[in-house]
């Protein structure tokens, strides 16, 4: 007797992919900042060349707090790289 020799089942669940050709918009993002491809990426208003003096204030302004941390995590890696070195030293020796 032979045996029964039937097609394999495919057992993989096919999810629908998703929508390719989604239209974006700087209106999506809670910011409404411009980005390459977006469909209103040519808009009206006018974007004018923004000093560094105003980039640092928008970016880097934190409070007493934050830059607490920033300055415990640098001093951190710095710590971390020593001792690294350090030890690499030691066995080297």
């Amino acid at each position: 007797m032979a045996p029964n020799m039937e097609e394999p089942v495919d057992t993989i669940d096919e999810q629908p992919e998703a929508e390719v050709n989604k239209e974006t918009s700087r209106k999506d993002g809670t910011t409404n900042s411009i980005h390459f491809g977006d469909s209103d990426f040519e808009v009206e208003d006018d974007i004018g060349d923004a000093t560094w003096a105003e980039v640092c204030t928008a970016c880097c302004v934190h409070t007493p707090q934050e830059w607490g941390f920033l300055a415990l995590g640098i001093v951190g890696v710095a710590l971390l790289l020593y001792f690294f070195l350090l030890g690499l030293d030691l066995l080297g020796t």
